[in-house]
């Protein structure tokens, strides 16, 4: 017997032994947890992180939307 319905990460092309290894890149492909950055950057695939200005303005409106 042998296994056709196996998913593989595309980025390493090995299997997943559970579903918590899983994570689904930038570009939708599923790939392992540890091979997303790498995934992610070989497509070219920048993550972009909030700058503190943002973060302030995004803890201001939780804050409001607490009625903080």
């Amino acid at each position: 017997m042998s296994k056709t319905n196996v998913m593989k990460c595309k980025h390493c092309n090995k299997g997943f032994s559970c579903g918590c290894q899983k994570t689904k890149a930038a570009d939708g492909n599923i790939v392992h947890k540890g091979c997303v950055r790498q995934y992610n950057a070989s497509k070219g695939i920048r993550h972009v992180t909030n700058d503190t200005l943002t973060n302030s303005i995004n803890k201001a409106n939780l804050n409001l939307s607490n009625r903080r």
